[in-house]
Protein backbone atom coordinates (compact mmCIF):
# COMPACT_ATOMS: atom_id res chain seq x y z
CA UNK A 1 0.00 0.00 0.00
CA UNK A 2 2.64 2.53 0.93
CA UNK A 3 4.59 1.78 -2.07
CA UNK A 4 1.87 2.83 -4.16
CA UNK A 5 2.36 6.56 -2.79
CA UNK A 6 6.21 6.24 -2.43
CA UNK A 7 6.01 7.42 -6.60
CA UNK A 8 4.81 10.73 -5.61
CA UNK A 9 7.04 12.75 -3.50
CA UNK A 10 6.41 12.83 -0.06
CA UNK A 11 2.91 11.12 -0.75
CA UNK A 12 3.10 8.95 2.41
CA UNK A 13 1.21 11.60 4.81
CA UNK A 14 -2.43 10.36 2.60
CA UNK A 15 -2.02 7.37 4.00
CA UNK A 16 -3.44 7.74 7.44
CA UNK A 17 -6.16 9.97 5.64
CA UNK A 18 -7.07 7.15 3.36
CA UNK A 19 -6.99 4.75 6.32
CA UNK A 20 -9.39 7.32 8.49
CA UNK A 21 -11.63 7.46 5.38
CA UNK A 22 -12.00 3.34 5.46
CA UNK A 23 -12.53 2.93 9.14
CA UNK A 24 -15.72 5.49 9.37
CA UNK A 25 -19.50 4.36 10.10
CA UNK A 26 -22.51 5.89 9.19
CA UNK A 27 -22.66 7.84 12.07
CA UNK A 28 -18.98 8.89 12.31
CA UNK A 29 -19.12 10.22 8.98
CA UNK A 30 -22.67 12.37 10.70
CA UNK A 31 -21.02 13.73 13.56
CA UNK A 32 -17.67 14.40 11.91
CA UNK A 33 -18.50 15.50 8.44
CA UNK A 34 -22.23 16.17 8.06
CA UNK A 35 -22.62 18.29 11.29
CA UNK A 36 -19.80 20.70 10.93
CA UNK A 37 -20.98 21.13 7.09
CA UNK A 38 -24.32 22.24 8.45
CA UNK A 39 -22.84 24.41 10.99
CA UNK A 40 -19.91 25.87 9.03
CA UNK A 41 -22.67 26.99 5.79
CA UNK A 42 -25.44 28.11 8.35
CA UNK A 43 -22.08 30.18 10.01
CA UNK A 44 -20.73 31.73 7.08
CA UNK A 45 -24.34 32.46 5.87
CA UNK A 46 -25.36 34.80 8.93
CA UNK A 47 -21.79 36.62 8.53
CA UNK A 48 -22.38 37.08 4.84
CA UNK A 49 -25.84 38.22 5.52
CA UNK A 50 -24.86 40.31 8.07
CA UNK A 51 -21.28 41.87 5.85
CA UNK A 52 -19.14 40.50 8.52
CA UNK A 53 -17.27 37.49 6.95
CA UNK A 54 -14.24 39.80 5.90
CA UNK A 55 -14.14 40.68 10.32
CA UNK A 56 -14.53 37.25 10.94
CA UNK A 57 -12.09 35.89 8.90
CA UNK A 58 -9.85 38.29 10.53
CA UNK A 59 -10.36 37.29 14.01
CA UNK A 60 -10.37 33.88 13.23
CA UNK A 61 -6.46 34.98 11.62
CA UNK A 62 -5.56 36.58 14.72
CA UNK A 63 -6.78 33.39 17.34
CA UNK A 64 -6.59 30.18 15.56
CA UNK A 65 -2.38 30.22 15.27
CA UNK A 66 -2.13 29.56 18.88
CA UNK A 67 -5.57 27.48 19.41
CA UNK A 68 -4.26 25.35 16.52
CA UNK A 69 -0.47 25.53 18.16
CA UNK A 70 -2.16 24.29 21.60
CA UNK A 71 -4.18 21.53 19.65
CA UNK A 72 -1.11 20.42 17.80
CA UNK A 73 0.90 19.86 21.33
CA UNK A 74 -2.25 17.80 23.02
CA UNK A 75 -2.95 15.39 19.95
CA UNK A 76 0.87 15.12 19.90
CA UNK A 77 1.10 14.23 23.62
CA UNK A 78 -2.24 11.90 23.49
CA UNK A 79 0.12 10.09 20.34
CA UNK A 80 3.67 9.95 22.62
CA UNK A 81 1.18 8.52 25.75
CA UNK A 82 -0.38 5.91 23.05
CA UNK A 83 2.40 5.15 21.71
CA UNK A 84 5.07 4.95 24.52
CA UNK A 85 2.73 3.29 26.96
CA UNK A 86 3.05 -0.12 28.62
CA UNK A 87 0.05 0.10 29.99
CA UNK A 88 -1.84 -3.30 30.28
CA UNK A 89 -4.94 -1.59 29.06
CA UNK A 90 -3.17 -0.30 26.26
CA UNK A 91 -1.41 -4.05 25.46
CA UNK A 92 -5.43 -5.60 25.24
CA UNK A 93 -6.04 -2.71 22.83
CA UNK A 94 -3.42 -4.23 20.44
CA UNK A 95 -4.78 -7.76 20.98
CA UNK A 96 -8.82 -6.37 20.68
CA UNK A 97 -9.69 -6.32 16.85
CA UNK A 98 -12.67 -3.55 16.38
CA UNK A 99 -16.03 -4.50 15.18
CA UNK A 100 -15.66 -4.26 11.34
CA UNK A 101 -12.90 -1.68 10.76
CA UNK A 102 -11.14 -2.74 8.01
CA UNK A 103 -7.57 -1.09 6.97
CA UNK A 104 -6.85 -3.33 3.56
CA UNK A 105 -8.62 -6.62 3.96
CA UNK A 106 -7.75 -6.71 8.05
CA UNK A 107 -9.46 -5.82 10.56
CA UNK A 108 -7.48 -3.73 12.67
CA UNK A 109 -7.25 -3.60 16.68
CA UNK A 110 -8.76 -0.79 18.59
CA UNK A 111 -4.84 0.37 18.99
CA UNK A 112 -4.71 0.96 15.33
CA UNK A 113 -7.86 2.56 14.94
CA UNK A 114 -7.02 5.03 18.05
CA UNK A 115 -3.77 5.84 16.29
CA UNK A 116 -5.73 6.53 13.18
CA UNK A 117 -7.80 9.04 14.39
CA UNK A 118 -5.00 11.00 16.28
CA UNK A 119 -2.27 10.78 13.18
CA UNK A 120 -5.55 12.04 11.15
CA UNK A 121 -6.50 15.28 13.59
CA UNK A 122 -3.20 15.94 13.81
CA UNK A 123 -2.47 16.02 9.70
CA UNK A 124 -5.97 18.00 9.60
CA UNK A 125 -4.60 20.56 12.33
CA UNK A 126 -1.40 21.45 10.58
CA UNK A 127 -3.69 21.49 7.26
CA UNK A 128 -5.63 24.43 8.66
CA UNK A 129 -2.56 25.91 10.34
CA UNK A 130 -1.02 25.98 6.60
CA UNK A 131 -4.40 27.32 5.26
CA UNK A 132 -4.76 30.25 7.75
CA UNK A 133 -1.82 31.58 6.85
CA UNK A 134 -2.33 30.75 2.72
CA UNK A 135 -5.78 32.64 3.09
CA UNK A 136 -4.14 35.55 5.02
CA UNK A 137 -1.94 36.28 2.01
CA UNK A 138 -4.73 35.56 -0.88
CA UNK A 139 -6.97 37.72 0.96
CA UNK A 140 -4.14 40.23 1.07
CA UNK A 141 -4.01 40.87 -2.21
CA UNK A 142 -7.84 39.91 -2.77
CA UNK A 143 -10.70 40.75 -1.62
CA UNK A 144 -13.16 38.53 -3.63
CA UNK A 145 -16.50 38.39 -2.29
CA UNK A 146 -16.29 34.55 -3.32
CA UNK A 147 -12.87 34.13 -1.73
CA UNK A 148 -13.44 35.33 1.91
CA UNK A 149 -17.05 33.24 1.79
CA UNK A 150 -14.91 30.63 0.81
CA UNK A 151 -12.07 30.84 3.02
CA UNK A 152 -14.54 31.66 6.58
CA UNK A 153 -16.54 28.68 5.24
CA UNK A 154 -13.38 26.06 5.17
CA UNK A 155 -11.92 27.69 8.07
CA UNK A 156 -15.10 27.09 10.21
CA UNK A 157 -15.42 23.43 8.98
CA UNK A 158 -12.25 22.04 9.63
CA UNK A 159 -12.39 24.00 13.09
CA UNK A 160 -15.45 22.02 13.80
CA UNK A 161 -14.37 19.25 12.37
CA UNK A 162 -11.08 18.77 14.92
CA UNK A 163 -12.91 19.44 17.29
CA UNK A 164 -15.34 17.16 17.47
CA UNK A 165 -12.82 14.52 16.40
CA UNK A 166 -10.60 15.30 19.49
CA UNK A 167 -13.68 15.39 21.94
CA UNK A 168 -14.35 12.07 20.50
CA UNK A 169 -10.18 11.20 20.28
CA UNK A 170 -10.25 12.05 24.10
CA UNK A 171 -13.30 10.14 25.31
CA UNK A 172 -11.49 7.28 23.89
CA UNK A 173 -8.76 7.85 24.98
CA UNK A 174 -10.33 8.14 28.87
CA UNK A 175 -11.94 4.70 28.28
CA UNK A 176 -8.46 3.83 27.40
CA UNK A 177 -7.13 4.20 31.10
CA UNK A 178 -10.26 3.47 32.46
CA UNK A 179 -11.82 0.52 33.62
CA UNK A 180 -15.17 0.03 34.06
CA UNK A 181 -16.59 -1.52 37.44
CA UNK A 182 -19.65 -3.46 37.63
Amino acid sequence: MLSKFRKFSYGEWLVPILDYFRTLNTKEKCYEWLTPFVLALFTTSVSAYMDYALNAIAKLRDILPDTLAILIGFTITCITVLVSSNNQNIETLKQKKTYNRLIGNEVISIYQWLLVLFVYVLIIQISLLIFIFFSAFVLSISKSNILVYSFLFLKIFLLLQILLILIRNTTNFYFIFFKETK
